[in-house]
């Protein structure tokens, strides 16, 4: 972030009654040129992505690191195996997450263990299936996987009702009906003001119904018996945890009825 570009960004906005911010909600790829400059990915703070339908994608880029001496996290290699690193930075676009690989000098988008491999016999040949894992492990491979699940998150009714009055359709309504109060046609922009409220509720309440729906339909869980080793003695033992749980590399038992 260029300190100097966003003091004179910010002070634009100011003088502009905030229209100018309206504008870099609209186009975000404009408010990252205005307040940062191009570096090299290793030092950048923000990405800029470009896909092939030429749709921009500004995203923060994060860094982890260990809570402490000798807490490690994991990064993937090429091979599907995992060394430990004191810091790992990555970038989440659209539910998917990529790593950044000091090497190679890029992201690269994190995989399972069974990538480019078909059958359970090569995982276990090329060591990436252990008989168990232990507390740790599973610790370090949730905080770089994430929960076994899909995650819907339900915005709250503020958030999606002011975002919808930002659409550039309701500010011209809203323009529109300063200008016919300016006019004296009362009755036709208090109709029109009338008519978007009511809209905006409608989109609103349609919004908020569809999250829920689509949480409820894709949110589920169950419970699966893992072999898990114990920290404190390393005996491995078969534990029955939440599907959420899981972790790549699990060893699962499957049950039979």
């Amino acid at each position: 972030m260029n300190r100097a570009k966003q003091a004179l960004t910010w002070a634009l906005i100011f003088a502009t009654v905030g229209l100018l911010r309206l504008i870099f909600f609209w186009k975000p790829e404009w408010m990252l040129y205005a307040t940062h400059s191009k570096c090299s990915l290793e030092a950048a703070d923000t990405a800029l992505l470009l896909d092939k339908y030429d749709q921009s994608f500004v995203e923060e880029i994060r860094v982890q690191k260990g809570k402490g001496d000798g807490d490690h996290l994991l990064y993937p290699t090429a091979n599907g195996l995992f060394k430990t690193v004191p810091h790992r930075r990555h970038l989440e676009n659209r539910k998917t997450k990529y790593v950044w690989n000091s090497e190679e000098r890029r992201f690269e988008k994190l995989v399972g263990l069974d990538f480019n491999y078909l059958q359970c016999g090569e995982l276990c040949a090329q060591g990436r299936v252990e008989s168990a894992l232990s507390e740790d492990q599973v610790r370090q491979r949730r905080a770089l996987f994430g929960a076994n699940l899909i995650e819907i998150a339900i915005e709250p009714l503020a958030k999606v009702f002011f975002t919808e009055v930002l659409n550039p359709f309701y500010i011209y309504q809203f323009c529109a009906v300063g200008f016919w109060m300016a006019d004296a046609y009362y009755y036709y922009a208090s109709y029109i003001l009338f008519m978007s409220v009511l809209s905006l509720a409608l989109t609103t309440y349609q919004i908020r119904v569809n999250q829920r729906r689509l949480r409820d339909k894709v949110t589920g869980s169950s419970q699966v018996l893992v072999c898990r080793r114990q920290k404190e003695s390393g005996v491995v033992e078969e534990r029955r945890i939440n599907s959420s749980d899981l972790v790549p590399g699990d060893v699962v038992i499957l049950e039979g009825r």
